[in-house]
């Protein structure tokens, strides 16, 4: 199978004109404005990556960047970590940390020992083209009285920069920002959490980190820089598709109720007989096709089948395993993608 072309330009429902001019640290995208989350200028200076981005133990600066980065390409890492610029006399980081866009509180996480996150900071930001999540993590502060619900503008200080994480150590020298942009897959992560029968608590609700699919933000932040319409919403449908699954379910999940951006074409009389779901190559779903209810199959419920898929997903993104080719040749869905839909969908 070969991958399909990528449809999203073509339909109208991921088309959002928007105006973008750059204001120092700033982007304005008519109704949003994005703000680089740290006083660190290098990105918007055009400087190279080596600049702003923090490299893991390795020292590769890759290490610090999105995607299948860590562990000679094993393990992926779902953000960018941005370095320090400043320092107290103890050599502890004190780079304020700001919202990048307009939203609000969704979580604070204040007890560092709980989350590999450490201190950590969600804001949702309904009013963007798309409604996405930014994630702040490894805060030494939390700026006070921030709590969930409350509105932020963007710019606005909600944390210091330091190291905190549970399970392993931070050293000073690559104290950084965890910064993160994406997708919530489910309203009801517990009962998906609960199924697991993981040996520790879930204390962050929908808020937890596998319940969270981001995309690279320094991938938007450059394509907001060189491309004066770019939104959100357009970065997001404009990513390539490397992967497409038909799913057969009756199903319409919270996903596309808190998501009717990212269909492709309306979903008749408010029932479906299945799904056409775009991902991209880290697993991002951004194109759904409702399938009529007509062409259900009895029998079929959370039946998967993949339609098109890149051979290079195989080879260079391994670590998200999305799929997998079986002994005879045939190509089928992976853990990663499995569990991604058992989340979506509620198996």
């Amino acid at each position: 199978m070969l991958l399909i072309m990528n449809r999203c330009k073509r339909v109208i429902l991921c088309w959002l004109l928007v105006g973008v001019v750059t204001e120092g640290l700033s982007v304005r995208a008519g109704a949003e404005t994005v703000q680089w989350p740290t006083p660190n200028n290098a990105f918007v200076e055009g400087k190279a990556v080596e600049e702003f981005i923090q490299p893991a133990a390795s020292g590769k600066v890759e290490s610090g960047m999105f995607g299948c980065v860590r562990n000679n390409g094993s393990r992926f890492h779902e953000g960018i970590d941005i370095k320090a610029t400043s320092w107290t006399k103890k050599r502890e980081p004190k780079d304020s940390v700001y919202a990048a866009l307009s939203g609000k509180v969704a979580y604070v996480n204040r007890r560092a020992g709980r989350s590999s996150y450490g201190k950590y900071v969600v804001l949702v930001h309904p009013n963007a083209s798309l409604p996405i999540y930014t994630l702040y993590a490894h805060l030494s502060e939390i700026s006070t009285g921030l709590a969930a619900g409350q509105e932020v503008e963007r710019g606005a200080q909600i944390g210091v920069m330091g190291r905190t994480a549970a399970g392993y150590t931070i050293p000073k020298e690559r104290a950084h920002l965890h910064f993160e942009m994406g997708l919530q897959l489910t309203d009801r992560f517990q009962s998906w959490y609960n199924k697991q029968k993981f040996a520790t608590k879930n204390y962050f609700g929908n808020y937890n980190g596998m319940n969270l699919v981001g995309v690279d933000p320094l991938g938007y932040f450059e394509g907001v820089k060189s491309d004066s319409q770019l939104s959100v919403r357009q970065y997001l449908c404009g990513l390539p598709t490397a992967l497409e699954v038909r799913v057969y379910t009756k199903k319409i999940p919270d996903f596309i109720r808190r998501y009717p951006h990212l269909l492709l074409k309306p979903i008749e009389k408010n029932k479906v007989g299945g799904w056409e779901i775009e991902f991209t190559w880290f697993g991002l779903p951004k194109g759904w096709r409702p399938l009529p209810v007509r062409e259900f199959k009895p029998n079929v419920e959370g039946d998967v089948s993949i339609l098109a898929y890149s051979p290079e997903l195989l080879k260079e993104n391994r670590c998200r395993q999305l799929i997998q080719k079986l002994p005879n040749g045939e190509i089928v869905t992976g853990k990663g993608l499995q569990r991604e839909l058992q989340k979506i969908f509620g198996y």
